[in-house]
């Protein structure tokens, strides 16, 4: 039978702008829903309610799908949904302004209930909570924390067949919130035997916390339990690599791959507190994956998860021996039926052979212990307490002593490509090593050891003429970090040091402001670097350093785009250059959603001329063949300078400047506009500029492209002449003030 059932570093930008590059997917930061305190809001929240289902048919095909090859264990029923803040729930606002917004979700009969998000982009200082009618259960604060560059996010199962969604929205926030569920899941498996306790295992499986699991406490550290595509269970391990650097690299089984892993949710520490058998918790669980390599040669899947497991989760990363050399014995840490950690011994060398076309281990038969539905890609280690590979499937059972079968790491070694092969994520320098130990963070590898974390790197934009680096420093050694250098340099401009003094423990961290720099308008790169920790040497210098590169705008203005994909968001992109061709800002590609996906960006632009260009990669726009989208760009005043509705084929281009000379001044849209007549156009020594509707007050200025202003002049109610005899070639923007309107007009000037 198959197993299918089976240190932050932040960036203050002056004046009050935050940057932060921390991700912790999943990752919940504790507190209560604001309504559980604010008596003044409704009681009647608004109710979606979901489909019943079908539970014999369900129930039919389980029976089949435990028993065939390929599948992992099924424990629920997924619907699709497009539920989120502008469609759905109530909005209230609170008596200083903040804002709460809540749904309740309800599956009628469903024994759980767990969420997808194909839109979660939260601001600082936002919260969302989930939890069930009774409050017994409560998951959240979810923050900007748990932000993705996806967007996408998921979360772990409520007990019971209503939730309710809590999203809280202070004033003041950088952006409005975007929230968008697109996959509710129906729990319709029992979790809970109450002829058992906590459970829905076999009789023989053993609580990793029994004695029998002793010499396994760290190694247990690693194993999670995984909830696939919304509404599978498997297992998976935290993998060493010969670096010992704490990359979350993830082993699970390439079967359980049906679906994208963006949305998997990765349970840790999810078992009974002692041998008896009892429910864990569910509050430490990390959401998201990539895949690194995968083969249906060893059924293996190397993941490496979007984020780290933080430090209070206690993860272990196991070692490995991909010699191929027959153990002697074998022991498997894994979650059978979606249950808490088990833990499976067998006293007789493992075989090496083929099962399913796959090169595995062969267990022939569980002395104590055994596997399930749900235990597929948890880890097989040897008499040394290293992994050698991960469970594929096998007829075992409680009630059948019979064979299991785990595809073998030394077949995953090697492969045609990085995609399908362990070796390199796991030994990237090629050392050659057949054997690594288990890795433990939450021991100090080293005596004296500061680390600082990376930066991202795009370049950033700081609309400010100074900037206030805060870093944040980690002691990552075993002796008490007192007093450590922090030198720092601003464009090579020279290295300045900041010698800081205080007491942190091992993994206790403080963040450090160093002095304000100040800065002109353009390109900058800063280098931070720790030294001397103790007025010693810093035994791994590879984290010490780090470098951030930004453009700054010391005179500026924002403008607004709300972009609004079609219903194919993964072809549409968008960026805005500057006047020299470089990037400053954006986007894309989006997600597919049915009804497109509206976001909404403030974006801080120098003075100057810009050009926002949208892309289609299938050449079709953004309608009207996949839906309805479109754009809108508006100024810092909210004025709509550009709106389209998406039909295009590859390209739309929209040029523009920003200016400010005067308080009614914006965005200026460069286009030839109806209203006002400028000839010649290109030109060479002079313009005649001409109103449909002439003012008795009417102005012009020219502006070059940096948004410097060349030539003011008066104009007349007729033809109006502007000598461009002083000026460069190049490209000018003409901006007509009238007495009630502002018009903007390109010259391009010759010579």
């Amino acid at each position: 039978m198959m197993k299918t059932q089976q240190f932050f570093l932040y960036l203050a930008l002056l004046p009050g702008l935050f940057y932060s590059i921390s991700v912790n997917a999943q990752i919940s930061q504790g507190g209560l829903p604001v309504s559980f305190e604010e008596q003044v809001l409704t009681s009647d929240i608004p109710t979606a309610m979901m489909p019943a289902i079908e539970l014999a048919a369900l129930q039919a095909e389980d029976n089949i799908r435990d028993h065939s090859p390929g599948q992992p264990w099924r424990f629920g029923k997924n619907f699709a949904v497009n539920l989120g803040l502008d469609n759905s729930g109530v909005w209230e606002t609170l008596a200083n302004g903040d804002k709460v917004w809540r749904l309740k979700i309800y599956a009628p009969g469903a024994l759980t209930i767990n969420l997808s998000f194909n839109d979660y982009h939260l601001p600082k200082g936002a919260q969302l909570f989930i939890y069930n009618e009774s409050k017994s259960e409560i998951l959240g604060a979810f923050t900007h924390k748990n932000n993705q560059p996806s967007r996408v996010f998921a979360t772990d199962l409520v007990t019971g067949d209503i939730v309710i969604l809590e999203y809280y929205e202070p004033q003041g926030v950088s952006f409005s919130g975007s929230l968008n569920a697109d996959r509710v899941t129906h729990g319709y498996r029992s979790l809970i035997d109450k002829a058992r306790g906590f459970g829905d295992s076999g009789f023989c499986n053993i609580n990793v916390n029994c004695p029998e699991g002793d010499d396994w406490q760290d190694h247990k550290r690693a194993v999670a339990l995984i909830i696939v595509n919304g509404n599978e269970w498997c297992t998976g391990s935290l993998l060493n690599n010969v670096l010992e650097d704490g990359t979350p690299y993830f082993l699970t089984a390439d079967h359980c791959l049906t679906g994208g892993v963006a949305t998997w949710v990765f349970r840790f520490n999810y078992e009974s507190e002692n041998c008896q058998s009892q429910d864990g918790p569910k509050t430490q669980a990390v959401t998201g994956a990539v895949v690194r390599a995968s083969s249906s040669n060893s059924d293996f899947a190397l993941l490496e998860l979007t984020s780290k497991p933080p430090d209070s989760y206690g993860a272990y990363y196991l070692g490995w021996d991909n010699s191929g050399n027959q153990p002697t014995s074998q022991v498997c840490i894994h979650h059978p039926s979606g249950d808490i950690k088990k833990i499976s011994f067998d006293n007789d060398p493992a075989i090496s052979t083929t099962w399913q076309s796959a090169e595995v281990w062969e267990v022939s038969n569980w002395e104590d212990g055994t596997t399930e539905g749900g235990s597929s890609g948890s880890p097989l280690f040897d008499q040394n307490q290293r992994v050698i590979g991960q469970l594929y499937g096998g007829p075992a059972s409680c009630t059948d002593i019979s064979d299991d079968n785990y595809g073998r790491i030394d077949a995953s070694w090697d492969g045609f490509s990085a995609g399908t092969r362990l070796k390199d994520w796991l030994d990237p320098g090629n050392s050659g090593d057949s054997v690594v130990n288990g890795f433990d963070p939450n021991i100090p590898k080293f005596t004296l050891d500061a680390i600082t974390d990376p930066l991202p790197e795009n370049d950033s934009v700081i609309c400010d003429s100074a900037i206030a680096l805060t870093i944040n420093i980690t002691n990552n050694g075993e002796q008490t970090l007192s007093s450590l250098n922090i030198n720092y340099d601003l464009n090579g401009t020279g290295v300045q040091v900041y010698e800081w003094a205080g007491s942190l423990v091992f993994k206790s961290s403080e963040a450090v402001t160093l002095p304000v720099l100040a800065l002109t308008p353009g390109l900058h790169e800063i280098t931070v670097f720790t030294s001397d920790p103790n007025a010693g040497l810093d035994e791994d210098p590879s984290t010490d350093s780090l470098t951030f590169r930004f453009r700054s705008f010391d005179d500026h203005e924002t403008m607004g785009l709300s972009f609004k994909t079609d219903n194919r968001g993964s072809e549409t992109r968008w960026e805005i250059k500057d006047s020299a061709g470089q990037v400053i800002y954006g986007a894309g590609p989006y997600k597919n959603i049915s009804g497109g996906q509206v976001t909404n960006y403030n974006l801080c632009l120098g003075i100057g001329c810009y050009t926002l260009i949208v892309s289609d990669s299938e050449g079709n726009g953004m309608c009207c063949e996949d839906g309805s989208g479109g754009y809108t760009v508006y100024d810092q005043h909210g004025r709509l300078i550009k709106a389209s509705n998406g039909d295009f084929s590859d390209l739309e281009i929209f040029n523009f400047c920003v200016t400010h000379k005067d308080p009614t001044d914006g965005i200026d849209p460069l286009h030839n506009d109806p209203e006002i007549i400028i000839t010649p156009n290109p030109a060479s020594d002079k313009i005649f500029v001409q109103l449909s509707e002439p003012s008795t007050d009417t102005k012009a200025a020219i502006y070059d492209v940096s948004g410097k202003i060349i030539l003011q002049r008066s104009l007349s109610r007729g033809p109006g002449e502007i000598d461009l005899s002083s000026l460069d070639a190049g490209l000018y923007l003409v901006v007509i003030q009238t007495n009630n309107r502002q018009i903007s007009h390109k010259v391009i000037v010759n010579r």
